[in-house]
């Protein structure tokens, strides 16, 4: 197989022509295991990454163990009260330090030789420390601390120095980020307990097309839209024809972040706070707020589904296998009927036993069954709406803006 480096990166692997509304990627991307190592260095070891919301940390001792980025992951919130990331991995041997996916706990002790870590980090025991030299000083053997932000109560880690700031990472994003979170002002917003992880036989970059993708809800999830939503949810199935209206849209915010803006479902939770909202943030914000929904790609690998209230995300383990982790997000006080109607319509849809995840996983497997086997040639379209000043939801801008940040990287 050809080497895939530099400009070979856009010129056999992406083509796109402006004047003719034209854009095109090669099956490779999703098929090429050079590609797939480049991701890695390229964009994983230097990108912002979710990794958690402090309300799944709220109390001093309190710690969770992930694997972000390919790594695995200790975040604690120490006896000081301050939230720290740390590589889960011992200074002695490098074996996993904590093994458990969360409690609370005062000291973290290595199973392997019995090193023992406070929640702050810092090594607090070693056996037999007289078989040491002067040389050895615990003090600057704690565990590796990881660069990361909290915004908001999003953390997210980056495993480079070089990178910028987070509020500057996250650019256009950040305005609707800001404008979901504020509709919690005052209440604020908790993971609530359990997560949905699972994986699929498909390229990761797939799970963030179909994560923005609504033109595919009414062929693909026909039974859930036409049938569930109205006759056991009892909420009345979006019109298409609201991909039109006014304010509805598709958005690249830069740094391969993106938006698509659509109506809500009628009847959604927070109607009754309309008042509330035009007294705080005036009658045009509240209308977009409570009238529209957002679902927002944080580049890489992050999604926000706000009509779902669910954070999503999807990392690499080889070119045709991703595993991918979902949280519900919901205020802090909530009124009982609109937390059931939120919670009804994340886990019909989303949850482990949803309408949505098992008919997405096959619809993605099945793409990269067939990109594995398409000639180095073939190419995949891209181009849905490109001629249109301002792109309609259900088209494909905001896919654009992500592959054009991930040629760009991959190809430096």
């Amino acid at each position: 197989m050809d080497t895939v480096t530099g400009r070979n990166t856009r010129d056999r692997l992406f083509h796109e022509d402006q004047a003719a509304g034209i854009f095109r990627y090669s099956a490779r991307v999703y098929t090429d295991a050079e590609l797939f190592e480049r991701e890695q260095r390229r964009i994983f070891d230097r990108s912002w990454l979710y990794a958690a919301h402090d309300s799944e940390i709220p109390k001093v001792g309190d710690f969770l163990t992930r694997r972000v980025g390919g790594r695995g992951i200790l975040i604690a919130r120490g006896s000081d009260g301050v939230i720290r990331a740390f590589h889960n991995s011992c200074r002695h041997r490098g074996t996993t330090v904590c093994r458990q996916p969360s409690g609370n706990a005062k000291n973290f002790q290595c199973f392997y030789h019995y090193w023992t870590y406070d929640n702050c980090g810092k090594l607090i025991g070693v056996p037999s420390k007289d078989s040491y030299g002067p040389g050895f000083k615990t003090e600057a053997m704690g565990l590796h601390e990881i660069r990361f932000e909290n915004y908001r109560g999003w953390i997210f880690l980056c495993f480079s120095r070089e990178t910028e700031p987070l509020e500057q990472y996250l650019a256009g994003a950040r305005a609707y980020l800001d404008m979901i979170l504020d509709q919690d002002e005052g209440r604020g917003t908790a993971i609530l307990p359990g997560a949905h992880e699972y994986s699929m036989r498909a390229n990761w970059k797939m799970l963030i097309e179909n994560s923005t993708d609504i033109y595919h809800l009414p062929s693909v999830h026909s039974r859930f839209m036409h049938d569930y939503l109205p006759n056991v949810l009892g909420i009345a199935p979006p019109d298409p024809r609201a991909a039109r209206d006014p304010g509805s849209g598709a958005r690249d915010l830069g740094n391969g972040h993106a938006v698509i803006e659509y109506r809500r479902f009628n009847g959604v939770a927070d109607e009754a706070r309309r008042p509330e909202f035009e007294a705080r943030y005036g009658q045009e914000r509240a209308r977009r707020m409570l009238d529209f929904t957002r679902t927002l790609i944080l580049f890489p690998n992050t999604i926000f589904i706000e009509q779902r209230r669910v954070i999503r995300t999807c990392y690499p383990l080889a070119p045709d296998n991703a595993e991918i982790n979902a949280w519900p997000l919901m205020p802090v006080v909530d009124d009982p009927q609109a937390r059931a109607q939120r919670l009804d319509i994340y886990l019909s849809f989303l949850g482990p036993a949803g309408s949505a995840t098992p008919d997405d996983i096959e619809v993605m497997e099945l793409c990269q069954k067939n990109c594995a086997t398409l000639p180095d040639d073939a190419f995949i379209d891209c181009s849905r709406g490109m001629m249109r000043e301002n792109p309609f939801p259900n088209e494909e801008e905001q896919m654009r803006a992500f592959w054009r940040r991930w040629r760009d990287l991959i190809a430096q």
